[in-house]
């Protein structure tokens, strides 16, 4: 009797449980819903478009292992080009472009800001189908760290992943901005290759709900598997701060990155701690020319023409005026020759 009491309480027990899971599953897909909602994605999709009128520099500080690291990088982009310009890591007097356009990609290095002596270290062409390179998923998060999630993945990318797995969210108040805090789990494999990591994420999000939802803060810890083999594993915290633009939407200011990695195997860790400025402008009359090899001034690949500069804005103002001019001399002539004609 004791033993089949015993029984039916441990069998109501797991099906409390069970049913106590269930509804924390439920609650958690609701919050996961209600908070990236269709207003949230379009709302990041409008800044994805905007964020290729986004050109400047990006200039960092910090250290790597108690080691000072020092940085500037340029960024130019239209809706379907990209160029970044960083220093050479083994030669800091070298400057390395690396460019994309509908034909080809290319890197080229030089020494600023005589392009003379730009030299085509790598060409790649493209075809029709190929799909949007790393080069610019890489422009994107560099300018626009506020709306990635990491250094790598477009944040609404992540969210839209049914791997991203919502577990809490609350509201919290930070330098007088009210911020919602949204605590969840990410797995995800790193790339598509072969033996590629598998990575197991926990962390937490700090949205900004007045300026489209952009990451004001993210916290996070990954840890790394090949195989069911442990890599590393890796802390990384950064916070973004932005201003406002006319057109509605943040433009990022600054962000500050902390890292921590361990590697399983060589039991090394590595950190480091960067300052990153930017001085970003909103320009979307940038032309097709200024990301190929011409504008570098090394020839276009065989069997495609070089690319045309358009004309300058001034010189149709010069044209237009002559035209103005020309067209003021006519009617001044014309009414000279009408007064004699009148007066007769």
């Amino acid at each position: 009797m004791r033993a089949s009491i015993r029984l039916n309480m441990l069998r109501f027990f797991k099906f409390l449980m069970t049913v106590a899971g269930l509804h924390a599953a439920v609650q958690c897909s609701c919050a996961q819903h209600e908070i990236f909602d269709q207003d949230v994605i379009q709302k990041w999709q409008a800044y994805e478009v905007f964020s290729h009128r986004l050109q400047g520099t990006a200039r960092s500080k910090g250290n790597l292992d108690g080691k000072p690291q020092e940085s500037i990088k340029e960024y130019k982009q239209n809706d379907k080009c990209a160029l970044s310009i960083e220093p050479n890591n083994r030669e800091s007097s070298l400057s390395i472009c690396s460019l994309i356009n509908p034909h080809y990609m290319a890197t080229i290095s030089f020494r600023m800001p005589d392009l003379s002596n730009a030299v085509l270290q790598k060409y790649t062409p493209l075809s029709r189908d190929t799909e949007v390179s790393k080069l610019i998923e890489g422009v994107f998060c560099a300018t626009s760290r506020h709306f990635c999630y990491g250094s790598t993945l477009r944040l609404r990318q992540v969210v839209s992943d049914p791997s991203f797995k919502v577990t809490k969210v609350a509201k919290e108040t930070q330098n007088g901005q009210e911020l919602i805090r949204v605590e969840h789990t990410y797995n995800y494999v790193l790339n598509s290759a072969n033996n590629s990591p598998h990575v197991e994420t926990n962390g937490s999000l700090w949205l900004d709900p007045s300026r489209c939802w952009c990451i004001r803060r993210l916290k996070s810890s990954a840890e790394s598997t090949t195989r069911g083999e442990r890599v590393s594993k890796t802390e990384l915290e950064f916070e973004c701060e932005t201003i406002d633009h006319p057109s509605g939407f943040p433009i990022l200011k600054a962000r500050t990155d902390h890292y921590k990695r361990f590697d399983y195997k060589t039991k090394r860790t590595n950190e480091g701690t960067t300052k990153t400025d930017y001085e970003l402008e909103v320009n979307d009359s940038l032309p097709d020319s200024e990301f190929t090899l011409s504008a570098f001034n090394l020839p276009e690949p065989a069997g495609m023409e070089p690319v045309k500069k358009p004309i300058p804005m001034y010189v149709w103002i010069l044209i237009a005026a002559g035209v103005c001019g020309v067209m003021a001399i006519a009617f001044r002539y014309l009414a000279r020759r009408r007064r004699p004609a009148e007066a007769t």
